[in-house]
């Protein structure tokens, strides 16, 4: 049995469940565009031995349009392949202009070897898909103890950055800025393994937690940490004290999720589990 949504939004997570009796040896799902074009492809992560879970990112920039999901399922014995018209549908996101000090210009356009290697560093973690990962299904909760808090923004900005040189760049916005109070409390979104907890040039004092095989929730801009690599932490546990640490404009946490280094929007982890078929 192989179930998935009809329909999602850019920036949403498509879960692929396949449940079976059968021996599985490997599984896989990939997305296609109408024209056949692949454009992602998951390999699908065992919960137990019925059940495995493939977790398919779709990219803020994916065109809206009606694309294919096709499922591999391979036995040992035989190939089976299944295919599903999956629509993606336009998300309006917000544009803004952000001006930013000699500082924080300073620390944007720093191409030190220590930076890069800062950036190398988080990437590489981002793109590990490790088998033997914890499988935390969700709920995921807000990092925050007190809500609603206000957001400064959202996930899939448009942003615009005018530096104090005079100088302007325009990226994207891969999670939620919280404006909060430095020194406010934050709490792990989820159960997982803290696979990263330094100071970086660019995020300031930063956290990762990998909660699912290729699956990370990230905390930038934090002042104090209260975890570190390797800790496993429960859904709830105080992770740190927020901050006004890296590229900031004001005291605030900025939280994001990766599934295979693709940013999906956090709001999608608050209202989703990673399954839905119950575990034996």
């Amino acid at each position: 049995m192989f179930t998935a949504p009809a329909a999602v939004f850019q920036g949403d997570c498509v879960i692929a469940e396949i449940q079976t009796g059968l021996a599985i040896t490997r599984a896989e799902v990939s997305l296609h565009s109408a024209d056949g074009e692949e454009r992602v492809r998951i390999a699908a992560v065992p919960i137990n031995d019925s059940l495995f879970v493939a977790p398919v990112p779709l990219d803020i920039r994916l065109a809206p349009g009606e694309y294919v999901l096709v499922l591999t399922v391979e036995t040992g014995l035989v190939r089976l392949e299944r295919r599903q018209v999956l629509t993606v549908q336009e998300k309006i996101f917000v544009k803004e202009e952000i001006y930013l000090d000699a500082k924080n210009t300073a620390v944007r356009l720093d191409s030190s070897p220590k930076r890069i290697q800062q950036i190398q560093t988080l990437n590489k973690i981002l793109e590990t898909v490790d088998t033997d990962a914890i499988r935390y299904p969700g709920p995921f909760h807000s990092p925050l103890r007190e809500e609603p808090v206000r957001r400064t923004s959202f996930f899939g900005d448009t942003r615009v950055f005018r530096y104090s040189s005079g100088r302007a760049d325009l990226s994207f916005h891969y999670g939620i800025d919280y404006g909060i109070p430095i020194g406010t409390p934050v709490f792990a979104v989820g159960d997982g393994t803290v696979v990263m907890a330094e100071n970086r040039i660019s995020t300031g004092y930063t956290i990762v937690i990998e909660h699912f095989p290729g699956i990370y929730s990230l905390y930038y801009h934090l002042d104090t940490l209260h975890c570190a690599p390797g800790e496993l932490v429960r859904t709830g546990t105080l992770i740190a004290k927020s901050g006004n640490t890296g590229v900031s404009t004001g005291p605030h946490l900025h939280l994001e999720f990766r599934v295979n280094a693709v940013p999906v929007s956090p709001d999608w982890f608050f209202t989703n589990t990673l399954w839905s078929t119950p575990a034996p």
